[in-house]
Formats: structure tokens, sequence, C-alpha cells
């Protein structure tokens, strides 16, 4: 503080002491009015003076002492709480004094105090000017990345020349500007609600908070602007920046959906998820052998693109490989990049059942089954046994191609078929088939009873073996699969050779009784033999009777012992020391061995499941062989070309997906079963006896003949489940020459065929004693005059036939007609009539009718023998109309 003592005989002391008066008075406190300069830089010194009024001295007197009086003008100045120094009081106006460097930048407050020690103060007085300089820029400080829809704040900044953060003497208006314009919207408050195009930077302050919102996604700028400074402008990525695939690893088993979903999440930089504001659509991409698709249980159609909705940050799809991999997924958005992820597929091993049709209760059926991958391959390496059990109600039992009641045999490359019942009439019944962990299911099916007044059996024969050469070789015949439904206790009468007219139980028929097998012998030479068995219930008169085949030939017989494929250089089929390497003989090597002369046979020393793989060895059969194997005997995948003339097979059992063909020659097949086949194709007769061709192959008829010698002749033949017709019969080209008569058909069968008898020559047809029953069209006719359709059903077809051109000069009648949406050109023919057949079980393939039946005894007599193995021509008054010759 400055002190002053005036001397006695100054003029001003003197003054100071008449007003003092008589002592030490307190005059009003001071007042302020300015400080010039107003402003200076915050980082230097500067002399100020303080403008105002009152700035009084303070005069202490001693009255004790009248020489001596004192005096105090002593003032405190301060500004921004910085003290001045050197403050001189220079009248009751005006004070100066130094300001130090250090004074806060912005507006500063005057403060004085003067001799008694009273404060003053003068607000915002003096503006400190930043070190820098005043402002010269603006500057914007936030984030790079904002999600959709959060308030997010900014900082504003003005800069001086420097770049330091400073203020204005003035309040700075700051306009905002979104670029592009309606990208997002700028608001003046924390929570969004009030929309502003500007904002103010406070005199005295260094910056001001706007805050930014956006509905979308979208790139864009914020733009700050005032007049005399530098604009700044910031980029905001609103919403996320990227996707990428959520959720760990995804891995499932060949032809199953899996379960996990995929996740595609949108992303902020940092992999934070990231909400979209609209709609966005993610662009899916996979290899052929994964299929996406957008729901679980993978039952909707596959999809290469799925949705984020608004307001969200993923979406989920789900896949299904088809074939064992590691297959990559691809997930890319417009602006958000791409993101793949690996999906594991892995081998998945179940058991897939051919369709199985409706059953008659205790009645054998065949059953096919294959190992599957998932993706509708074969598992060729699984050679496993399965065990079956009847599911819904049933029970079932294997009895043929079978280890034991319950268990099949050894599938052969992924593959198994053998004869099973079910003991037990219900409703939607269903197989079951485990190995381990390997199991499938059939699709359910019904096994159904006959109507009440049925009572006839179902009888069935096999042969072991099917050829022999000696008068006294044995061959042991074998009924146990011959069945009535379940209705009561069956007994049996054998006919070994097979060719008396004598009715069942009488000699040579063997007497009634309840054992199901015989040993037959006695049959000569040269022959092909029918040896029958006769079913009925005990007591009972009316039966039924089967035959299988045995050919005893005067020729080369030649026993297959091995199932293997091959041929090693066996050189006779009767001498051990020419068997070749493995000392047994193949069917190649037996096919080879009789192609060299005429009359020979084939059979084989047990009922063998023959496989043929790519390399094996085969021969096309060239002489006129028979091939007569144990019933039972299997063909899986052999192809089998026909050349030779009087060709014939019997007894087999042929699946798989090589067709057999008749180049030239003829072929006769007989007492066989072809199912799950690609189809038989001749261009020589083809003569089908006692064959059901079942689950024939969509693309092509279960038997195909072609040109001018390729006729087709079925006969006591059944044909279910031919989705690429039954029998097709065609020239080489259109309009070429056929056979004068094409097709001819006797007491056969046909169900669901999309067309059972598809004739498209012009020559001549003949088709009698047949069923058509629940196909799309019964017979298609082309053309041709010397046609012959007669003594036939038609039930439940949608439509029973079209003739197009074809006439009928050899007759067009007998025919009956039920439940046909078209009845086509048999209608209104003489002789034809209308009425339920009255089949026994048309839905298990059972159409023998019963004898109150519309068809029974009712047909023209032919003269044909329609009863087959049967004694005499037919049962009863007159021949059945349709395919079955019932007692």
């Amino acid at each position: 503080m400055l002190r002053a003592v005036l001397p006695r005989s100054s003029g001003l002391a003197l003054a100071l002491l008449a007003v003092a008066g008589c002592g030490d008075r307190i005059p009003p406190p001071a007042s302020l009015t300015s400080v010039t300069p107003a402003s200076g830089p915050v980082d230097q010194s500067l002399t100020v003076q303080i403008e105002g009024a009152g700035f009084s001295v303070r005069v202490f007197t001693d009255f004790g002492d009248p020489n001596q009086s004192r005096t105090d003008d002593t003032y405190g100045v301060t500004i921004g709480g910085v003290a001045l120094t050197g403050v001189q009081h220079i009248s009751t106006t005006q004070l100066t004094g130094t300001l130090p460097a250090g004074v806060p930048q912005g507006d500063n407050d005057l403060q004085v105090t003067d001799p008694w020690g009273r404060p003053v103060t003068l607000a915002a007085a003096y503006f400190g000017i930043p070190a820098g300089g005043l402002p010269t820029d603006l500057s914007i400080t936030a984030p790079d990345e904002v999600p959709i829809g959060a308030c997010q704040a900014v900082t504003v900044e003005q800069l001086n020349a420097g770049g330091a953060p400073t203020v204005s003497q003035s309040v700075t208006t700051v306009a905002l500007d979104p670029s592009p314009t309606g990208a997002f919207s700028v608001f003046s408050d924390i929570g969004c609600t009030t929309a502003a195009a500007s904002v103010d930077i406070p005199a005295g302050q260094t910056s001001v908070i706007a805050y930014v919102r956006a509905a979308d996604r979208a790139t864009a700028d914020l733009v700050a602007s005032s007049t005399g400074l530098g604009s700044d402008s910031h980029t905001f990525e609103f919403g996320p920046t990227q996707i990428a695939f959520a959720g760990g690893a995804v891995s499932g088993l060949v032809g199953v959906c899996i379960s996990t979903p995929l996740t595609i999440e949108t992303q902020d930089s940092t992999g934070a998820a990231s909400a979209v504001g609209s709609n966005t659509d993610i662009t899916l991409s996979a290899p052929a052998n994964l299929l996406l698709y957008d729901a679980p249980g993978c039952t909707t159609p596959v999809v290469t693109t799925i949705t984020i909705p608004a307001g969200s940050s993923s979406a989920s799809f789900y896949a299904k490989g088809i074939s064992q991999g590691s297959p990559v997924v691809t997930a890319s958005a417009t602006g958000l990049g791409t993101d793949t992820r690996t999906v594991t597929v892995n081998p998945n091993t179940f058991f897939v059942f051919e369709s199985v049709g409706p059953q008659g209760v205790a009645t054998p059926f065949l059953v096919a089954i294959h190992a599957d991958d998932g993706a509708g391959n074969v598992v060729t390496g699984f050679t496993n046994t399965a065990t079956l059990t009847g599911q819904g109600g049933t029970t079932l039992n294997c009895v043929s191609n079978c280890g034991n009641g319950t268990a099949t045999l050894a599938f052969i490359r992924g593959k198994w078929s053998g004869w099973v019942r079910a003991n037990t009439a219900v409703s939607n019944a269903t197989i079951h088939a485990a190995a381990g962990t390997v199991t499938g299911d059939s699709n359910a099916f019904n096994v159904l009873a006959p109507a009440g007044g049925v009572s006839a059996p179902a009888a069935r024969l096999s042969a072991t073996p099917g050829a022999v050469n000696g008068t006294g070789d044995v061959v042991a015949l074998n009924a146990s699969l011959s069945s009535n439904y379940g209705q009561g206790t069956l007994e049996f009468s054998f006919d070994p050779q097979g060719t008396t007219n004598n009715a069942p139980g009488n000699s040579p028929w063997t007497a009634w009784g309840p054992a199901a097998t015989y040993n037959a012998s006695g049959f000569s030479t040269g022959v092909v033999w029918q040896p029958r068995v006769a079913v009925r219930q005990v007591g009972d008169t009316v039966f039924s009777v089967a035959t299988a085949t045995v050919v005893s030939t005067s020729a080369l017989l030649c026993t297959v012992t091995t199932s293997v494929m091959d041929d090693d250089g066996a050189s006779s089929c009767t001498m051990g020391n020419k068997f070749g390497g493995d000392g047994a003989i193949s069917l190649p090597e037996a096919i080879k061995l009789t192609n060299s002369g005429a009359g020979r046979a084939i059979t084989a020393d047990r009922a063998y499941r023959f496989i043929y793989l790519p390399g094996d060895d085969l021969y096309a059969v060239s002489n006129s062989t028979s091939i007569s194997l144990p019933t039972g005997s299997q063909l899986i995948d052999v192809p089998l070309d026909i050349t030779g003339s009087g060709v014939m097979v019997a007894n087999v059992d042929i699946t798989g997906t090589r067709p057999w063909t008749v180049s030239s020659g003829d072929l006769t097949l007989r007492d066989s079963v072809v199912h799950d086949h690609a189809g038989i194709f001749a261009n020589g007769p083809l003569t089908l006896r006692r064959v059901l061709m079942l689950r024939c192959a969509s693309g092509a008829a279960c038997a195909t003949s072609t040109g001018p010698a390729g006729l087709i002749r079925a006969l006591f033949s059944e044909f279910v489940d031919a989705p690429g017709d039954a029998l097709r019969i065609q020239p080489a080209s259109p309009g070429g020459a056929c056979p004068a008569t094409a097709v001819d058909v006797q007491s056969s069968t046909f169900t669901r065929a999309s067309i059972a008898i598809n004739d498209d020559c012009t020559s001549g047809s003949r088709v009698w004693h047949s069923t058509f029953h629940a196909n799309g069209t019964g017979i298609e006719y082309v053309g041709g005059s010397a046609n012959d359709l007669r003594n036939n059903v038609f039930s439940g077809n949608t439509t029973a036939t079209t003739c197009a051109a074809a006439t009928f000069s050899n007759g067009k009648d007998y025919n009956l007609l039920f439940g046909n949406g078209t009845d086509g050109c048999v209608v209104g023919d003489a002789n034809t009539l209308t009425g339920d057949p009255l089949y026994f079980i048309p839905e298990a393939g059972d159409f023998r009718i019963r004898s109150t039946s519309p068809a029974f005894d009712s047909a023209t007599n032919l003269s044909l023998d329609v009863n087959d193995v049967g004694p005499g021509s037919f049962y009863g008054a007159g021949p059945d109309r349709g395919g079955r010759e019932t007692p």
C-alpha cells in the first residue's frame, strides 16, 4: 500500500485537515465507472487507469499532539483477481497502477478496496485478450460414429490463430448446417427436443454445446460457420459401419436343418451392435451344397436375401447342408461391406424307406431301405444289419432276407430289401429301423383286413435250387410265406412236378397237411418245371395255388458258388481244378461258360445277393441260357444285356439303378420281383410271367419295348406304382414298324401308374382279363385296327382308356367299369357292365373278387387258361372279368 505524509506547510495538507475538521470522519464508499484501457493481453503487464468517484483520503488526528496528524490514501486494486502493482491515488476520481501478466482471458471484474477496507466492484470491467489473440476460426469436436436415434452432444469451439481455444468480447453466433441437408437434425438441448439452426458462444466463453440426431443410416457433415471466423466441418457416420456374423461356430448334419441360426449383425467400428433406422437388406450367397432359409425347419423356399428391420441390429437365417464339407456363407450389404461364416456339415447316416403302400394284415410285403447321407445319396460303406420294429399298434416280423424274425441281413453297399409282415390291422402303422445311432422310419401306412366272406389265402412258393440236371436232384419247396390275412391255420398240398389236373390233396398232389415245406425230385431233363403248392385254411374247400420255376437241363448246368462278380479264369462248371483262382464259380463266369452252347442252365448253391460295382466282370447272355436261381436271390445294380434267343431268368429279386436290355434275341422273366429299378428295355420280345414290378423309376416305364421286334407280353403279373408308365410300347421312330401284336397282356393287374399301358404302335394289341385300378390312364392307344380289349376291369382311374384312332376288329366288350373319372372309349360297348367289382383289398393290391362281384364268372370264354398254375382253365361256371381268377 502507498502511504503519503504531507509537510505542515503544504497547502494541500492544510486543506485536507480542514476537510477532516474535528476528527476521523468516514466518507461514503467510492464508486467505479471504468478501466482504461478496458482490455489488454493476458500475457503482458499493462498500466491502467481506474475511473470513479469518492476516492477519499483517510485522515488521522492526534489531539494530544497538535503538531502531529496523519493521512492514508492507500487503495488496493484487483482485476480478475490479479492485484495491480504501483497503485497511485491521483484524485478523488482516479487511480492508476500496473496490471501484471496473468489476468484471465475474457471478462474480468474490477475490485477497489479503500483505506477503510471497504471493497467496491465493477463487474466485467476489463476484458483479458487471450495470449494468441481473439478468435479467428471455429472447431467442432464430436465422435465420428453416432447410433441411429441417439442424441449426441457436439462441442463448437472458437480458436485463435494459434489454434488455442479463445474467447470473444461479444456473442459469437454460429450457424450449424447438415450436409447433405436433411441427413440429420441439429438441436440446442440435451433431449433433442428443440431444433436449432444456430447456437451462440457467449462473450467470454470459448465454446457452446449443440446436439445432433439422425433417424436413419447416413454419412454426413456438420458445418459450423460464423461471420468473420473460419468455418469447420465434422463427418458423422450415423448408424452401423459394418456387418458381421454374430455368435459362435455353426455345424450340423447332412440333410438336417441346423437348429442354431446364423445371425448377421450391423455394428459400429468397434464391433458393438448398432441398429439400423430403416429396413436393411442383406444379400446372402453360399455354395450349391448349402441351402439357406429364413425360418427354422428349413421348409420355406430357399433365400438369397434377409432383412434387418428398422430399429434392430440383427437378422437370423438357417442353413441345411446337402453334402459333407465346410461351405462358406457370405453376407453383404451396400455401404456396410461383407463378412463370411464357415458352416461345418458333418456326415449323417440314417435309414430311408422306399414308400410303403397299404398292406394286408399278416401278409408278407416287400420293404426296401437304404442308408442315406441326408442329401439323398446312398452311404455305400454302410454294411451293418438293422433291427425292424412295427409301430403304431402292430408288431412286425422279418420273413425273407432276414437274420432272424426282427433283424435284416447285412446291408450291401448301403441297401437292403426283404419281406416282412405286419401282424395287426391298424391305421397309420410305421416301420422303425435301427442300427445303433443309425435309425429311420417308413411312411405311415394302413394294415388292412379283408371284409367278411373273404377266405381264399394268398399262396407263395420258393424253390432251391432253381435248376437241376438229374432226376435224383432234390429241390426244396417252401410255402411258408403264404398267408390268409391271419384268419386261421393254413394247410398245404404239393404237386412236385406241377403237371396234374387233379384237385389238390389227390395224388400226385400230397395229402393236405400242416407242413409248409417239401423236398421234390424226379425232374426229367430238358423241361422247365412248375412245382406247385395249394394252400387253404384247415378244412376249407377254397384254396389258392402258387408255383416257382425249376429248370432241368440235359445240357450243362453251371452252379454259382460265390456272390463275387469277377472272372478269374474259371474254364469249367464241373471240374474243381478249373474253377479259377478263387476255386469258385461266379455269375459272370457262369454266363460266359453257358454262352458256349445251347440249352444250358445256371443256378446257385444258395440264394446270394449279387451286387455289381464298376469294374466288375459281366457278359451279355448270348445263348439260350436259363438262369434259374434259388428263390430270394437278389441282383443289386446288376445290368444284364440279352442277345441270345430263348433266354429265361427266374426266381430273382431285381433292384438298382442299372437297367436291363434285350438288345436282340428275347427274354422271359418268370416268378420274379423287380422293384426300385431303372427298368427293362427291349428291342426283342420280352415276356413277363408272374412278375411283380414295384416302384418303377419316375423317368422310365417299368418295361419298354421298341421297334419291329420289341413286343411285350405280360402274363399273371402285377405292376404297382409306376410314375413313368408300367408298359410302354413304341416304334423305333415315329410311324415305324412294330410287331403285329405289339402288346399282349393277360391276367395282370395295374395300379397307381401314370399310364398302365402306353401303346404308341399302330399294328395291334391284345389286353384280356386284366385289372386297371387307380391309374392316371388305364390304356392309351394311338391307333391301329387289330386291337382286342375284352374281359377287363377298369376302376378308380382318372381315365379308363383313350383310344385316339384305334379300332377293335378283334373285339372290345365284356369289360367292367366302376368309379373312373372318365371311362373313355370302353363306355357303351356290348356286354359292358358297371358296378363295384368287390375286390378283396384293392388298396393292398389284392384284386381277387368276391363271389357276389358282377365280374365273378361273367367273362366271355376266350379259350384261355386264366387259372395259371391252378387246376383247370378257370374256376366256377365261367372265367372272371379282371386280372385275378378267384375260386
